[in-house]
């Protein structure tokens, strides 16, 4: 079985509280993220969002939909998001925000492993798919964030660091 760690940084010529608002507010990400079919909200928590769990089901290139949950487990307002994911996926993803001048800096670390149980037995054959296909949806999401903002993303790129586990 193979463990996915994917990286990705989104710069992007926008204030630090505009791209955060937007990352932060999930139910609107089908609005600018072309690649995200459903955005749910299962449970909120209106105090600091902490516990919220959101349900995701994503378009894929190379597979069928991907369908999974995450429960946000930390936020730093305006400078970190994670959320533990449980489906189609499991394992924790990682928001992180930050600024350099004008920039805002944007990367995205997911550590998951598929849980359908043909994506596992094929993974040591499907698992540079699996990693082309994030980075496409992620290279549309910022750019999708970007068009929606008005401005300019002057890189966006994907860093694929697959692990293979025992078991």
């Amino acid at each position: 079985m193979y463990k996915y760690h994917l990286k990705t940084e989104w710069r992007i010529e926008a204030p630090l509280e505009r791209v955060y608002d937007l990352v932060v507010d999930s139910s609107a990400w089908t609005r600018w993220w072309p690649d995200l079919h459903e955005s749910s909200l299962l449970c909120a928590n209106d105090n600091d969002g902490i516990g919220s769990i959101w349900q995701y089901v994503w378009n894929t290139y190379y597979f069928c939909k991907i369908r999974f949950t995450v429960k946000i487990v930390d936020i730093e307002i305006y400078k970190r998001i994670v959320g533990r994911a449980s489906g189609d996926l499991e394992g924790l993803g990682t928001w992180c925000f930050y600024t350099e001048g004008p920039m805002t800096i944007v990367t995205y670390e997911w550590e998951v492993c598929t849980t359908r149980w043909w994506m596992r037995v094929l993974s040591p054959c499907i698992h540079q798919l699996f990693e082309k296909n994030h980075e496409i949806i992620m290279k549309r999401g910022g750019e999708g964030l970007a068009k929606w903002l008005g401005v300019k993303a002057t890189s966006i790129k994907t860093v694929n660091l697959p692990e293979e586990l025992g078991g």
